[in-house]
């Protein structure tokens, strides 16, 4: 009897808190489009990769965090690719490839804000500018649902609930009968 009780209270709770990250991110959508638009951000281990993209051109930089007690630069580059000038991005405080550690450190200092867990920018030449993936669910930013093509992916967009004209969330993680591939 306590069981069916105890869960009767939390998932409300759970899906209450889900919903208030979704309208946290969903009222703060502008700074965070003009964070993350046309970036891409994942970690894995101690790699932190950011990628930016630019007229089908891309700049790679994977990062490593070190362990290192009473010092504040945690992170160290350790490879890039580099295709265009920064600063034809138009972010303020992204003018060269010095710029890039500090952006990724503001970036990941927003991402733990709102809590999210990677940030992509990938697919955005197949019409979805931004995906925001957290532990528990996906928002996607859509300026124009027609630019999407690919029948798979327009479904998953559909079978989204619709925060308004471009913005949209999704469950996460998502049924791997609705994922987004290449």
């Amino acid at each position: 009897m306590r069981k069916g009780c105890f869960i009767i209270i939390v998932i409300p709770f759970i899906l209450s808190s889900c919903k208030s990250d979704i309208k946290t991110i969903y009222s703060n959508r502008i700074e965070i489009l003009q964070s993350f638009e046309n970036i891409t951000i994942g970690k894995r281990g101690k790699g932190v990769n950011i990628t930016f993209y630019k007229d089908g051109l891309t700049n790679d930089y994977l990062f490593v965090e070190k362990n290192v007690l009473f010092y504040e630069d945690t992170l160290a580059l350790i490879n890039s690719s580099i295709q265009f000038n920064l600063k034809d991005l138009n972010k303020s405080f992204l003018v060269q490839d010095t710029d890039v550690k500090d952006y990724l450190q503001y970036c990941l200092k927003k991402m733990g804000e709102y809590k999210i867990l990677s940030v992509n920018s990938e697919f955005k030449k197949n019409g979805i500018s931004l995906e925001l993936i957290t532990n528990d669910f996906v928002i996607l930013y859509i300026p124009d649902i027609n630019a999407i093509k690919n029948s798979q992916w327009l479904s998953f967009v559909r079978s989204s609930t619709k925060l308004d004209e471009n913005w949209y969330w999704m469950k996460y993680p998502v049924p791997e009968d609705k994922t987004i591939s290449k």
